[in-house]
């Protein structure tokens, strides 16, 4: 059964990519014109065009051979939706130095900012109709449309270096029944509007493999699906910080929607599985975040950080023995005096007669006059302890 399709105008469907913050319309190829009915027709998923006849697939398709999940050249679902698009990077021939190459471009619905980091991510699977695999596959940011390359023309590939590329080692394109997601970093000059996706490289520096799978189509073919680039936000790093025994606070990064965020460990914590639990846990204990980004703006699906609560015993200290009434020759002495306490003395009028860091209850009054004295005395905590004394001769 077919489905019935809505048509959105083009502005329309740009207006509403620009607000999600993908900057790339009809991303998922979703929307179209009309229904494919041949090879080689990528225009009709506006406002996508194609260079060197690459595909375009969808389940509403008339003809068997570009329809979804079954066409002409291999078998696969979309990875969204009912739709996607195809090209291939690599023809072998007898003429070597062909460089068959198609390509998928669309101008993005905004224009890239100086000095700003990207993500671009899309996602690609190994038509298992062809015998080779590459995975050389690359991203061309311009800030006018890249001209199309004529059949007449000896070499069909266009001749720039993508900004970003696929790195076949680290991620190499050997599946035929998966998707395989590609995501880059990248910091725009300015100014660009159009993004052109395919193989850049030629034939003599491209990296492929036999799929060994039987067929004797020598093409290596891609299909794509959720194009997406987004401008990137930096995860902000956790501080680490300190509450008293029974006090509780609010931890974690800002939130972003349609994140998943997960705590470890739970305990001592409000909820696990939000950006912000309150914490309060009865002992010191590092919370491990793990943020999985379902948006693209952190450019890799996954983010981790940490941050440890510090739990302090901060009970009042039981105020101190501190003398009341000296006779003329005593030591002004506090009973279980911390270390590292300061000490100020000040006579009636607000003066200050004597003041010790780490006071070690030596001082006498024996030079002070009969009379009402001040004192104030700072504990290594913090605490400010004050009152008077009498001095009598």
């Amino acid at each position: 059964m077919k489905r019935i399709i809505l048509l959105i105008p083009i502005i329309m469907l740009a207006k509403l990519i620009s607000a999600q913050g993908n900057l790339v319309p009809n991303s998922s190829f979703e929307y179209h014109t009309s229904c494919p009915d041949d090879p080689s027709e990528v225009l009709k998923a506006i406002p996508w065009v194609e260079y060197n006849s690459a595909d375009y697939f969808d389940s509403c398709a008339t003809d068997w051979t570009v329809d979804v999940p079954l066409n002409a050249f291999g078998y696969q679902q979309s990875h969204t939706g009912f739709a996607h698009c195809g090209f291939g990077t690599f023809l072998r021939t007898s003429n070597l130095n062909l460089n068959y190459r198609e390509f998928i471009q669309v101008q993005l619905t905004d224009t890239l900012k100086p000095n700003t980091t990207y993500c671009m991510k899309y996602f690609v699977s190994v038509a298992d109709s062809f015998r080779w695999s590459c995975s050389n596959v690359g991203v061309y940011f311009s800030t006018t449309a890249v001209n199309p390359i004529s059949f007449a023309n000896p070499q069909f590939y266009i001749n720039y270096s993508a900004q970003v590329e696929n790195d076949p080692v680290q991620n190499p394109f050997n599946n035929t029944t998966q998707w395989i997601e590609v995501n880059h970093e990248y910091v725009a000059q300015g100014g660009e509007q159009f993004i052109t996706i395919g193989n850049f490289r030629t034939d003599s520096n491209l990296v492929r493999f036999d799929l060994q799978n039987g067929s004797t189509q020598e093409w290596c073919y891609l299909f794509i699906d959720d194009v997406s680039l987004i401008e990137k936000i930096t995860m902000s790093p956790l501080n680490d910080t300190s509450i008293c025994l029974g006090d509780s606070i609010p931890i974690g990064p800002v939130f972003h929607s349609g994140f998943r965020y997960s705590w470890y460990p739970s305990a001592g914590l409000t909820d696990s599985a939000i950006a912000n639990p309150i914490a309060f846990p009865v002992t010191t204990t590092t919370y491990y975040l793990t943020i999985t980004d379902t948006t693209g703006i952190y450019c890799t699906s996954i983010q981790s950080d940490s941050i440890t609560v510090f739990v302090n015993d901060c009970a009042p200290v039981s105020l101190l023995s501190i003398p009341t009434l000296l006779k003329g020759d005593e030591i002004f002495f506090i009973t279980s005096l911390p270390e590292n306490s300061t000490l100020e003395l000040f006579d009636s009028r607000g003066r200050l007669i004597f003041r010790e860091e780490n006071y070690q209850n030596t001082f006498s009054v024996v030079n002070l006059s009969a009379g009402i004295y001040l004192y104030q005395l700072k504990l290594p905590d913090g605490t400010v302890q004050t009152g008077k004394f009498c001095v009598v001769k």
